[in-house]
């Protein structure tokens, strides 16, 4: 019972999720292009290149089932070739009561977005950490940063969703789970048996990089941070004396770096919160990979159903901070 509630859930609250942080996501490019500075700011072009990914990703999580091959196809035969395997996976595990109106092709392509979409978006999260060290902590200037840091806070994302995705994508790694209601990275052989040689070594490349993104938050938050506190205690010395003049710049840029430190540690729970659900859930399941959820399983439910409803989720709180940061920016003027 709680395998077909779980079926219903995963294959309905994705397709709202996901649609809210698509549209999210086109909300922040479309006021991107509706400001002044457009695309000039590397803060915009950022958020322009996590909100592209966030479209890929959500939308095709969104799709669910959809794009799965219809049950009639010969994928299944084909690729789940022992008789009882068939019909127990597509009755109990590969969502056979829910729609599926696509073919091999569409399934591959729903997959390969997803991943690169999700990758990329989380990415880009630690590379914007990586913007604002050097803004603040650093103290260098926006042409500077623009010359000699942003290939990197551009390249680093797209290299860490590329480099897994592009063979996997090659190799055709992209396939139905019981666990997911989407398609997804799921390397298996002529018999649809999961091969685990292919899933360690893309589990082993995801944990690099998402090793490499959590580094990249920790080192820039440690020295943004470094630099608020050394700025604060110039504020405070000078408050001490009567005859020094704070420079009104110095203090507005002392109260901008707790902005950032605010935004930051905004997009980082964010991240966390949409990440930590997927991550503790697939933990659960690493040590009996092709073990059903089912009512056995009643951990393995419960994060599933916190992941799909959190997982495409991200374009939308990205749009709500998105948000936030420009009102607040805008009551600090006026």
């Amino acid at each position: 019972m709680s395998s077909i509630m779980l079926s219903s859930f995963a294959a309905t609250v994705p397709k709202i999720t996901g649609s809210i942080s698509a549209v999210s996501s086109s909300l922040i490019i479309y006021l991107i292009y509706r400001s002044k500075p457009k695309l000039s700011t590397i803060y915009h072009r950022i958020m322009f290149g996590m909100s592209v990914a966030d479209i890929m990703a959500s939308t095709a999580m969104a799709l669910t089932t959809l794009p799965m091959p219809r049950n009639d196809d010969p994928y299944w035969a084909e690729t789940f070739s022992i008789a009882e395997d068939v019909q127990d996976g597509l009755g109990t595990v590969y969502w056979r009561d829910q729609t599926k109106l696509g073919t091999r092709q569409t399934c591959v392509a729903q997959g390969f977005f997803v991943a690169i979409g999700i990758i990329i978006m989380f990415s880009y999260n630690g590379t914007l950490c990586v913007y604002y060290a050097c803004a603040i902590a650093l103290r260098m200037k926006e042409a500077k940063i623009r010359k000699k840091i942003e290939p990197f806070i551009h390249g680093l994302p797209l290299l860490i969703g590329l480099a897994p995705m592009i063979p996997s994508f090659i190799y055709g790694f992209y396939n139905p789970t019981m666990h997911d209601t989407w398609c997804t990275l799921y390397p298996l052989n002529d018999t649809g048996r999961l091969v685990l040689s292919q899933r360690d070594f893309l589990k082993n490349s995801m944990i690099v990089g998402i090793g490499i993104l959590f580094l990249n938050v920790l080192i820039s938050f440690t020295i943004i941070i470094w630099r608020v506190v050394q700025n604060g205690r110039q504020l405070a010395q000078a408050d001490s004396r009567d005859d020094i003049q704070i420079d009104e710049r110095f203090k507005a840029a002392h109260r901008n770096s707790k902005l950032i430190i605010s935004q930051s540690l905004a997009y980082t729970g964010a991240l966390l919160l949409t990440l930590s659900f997927p991550i503790a859930r697939n933990m659960l399941t690493q040590t009996a990979p092709e073990s059903r959820i089912d009512d056995s399983n009643p951990s393995v439910i419960l994060l599933s159903k916190l992941m799909y409803f959190f997982l495409p989720l991200q374009g939308f709180f990205n749009f709500t901070i998105f948000l936030w940061h420009k009102g607040k920016l805008l009551s600090c003027v006026f």
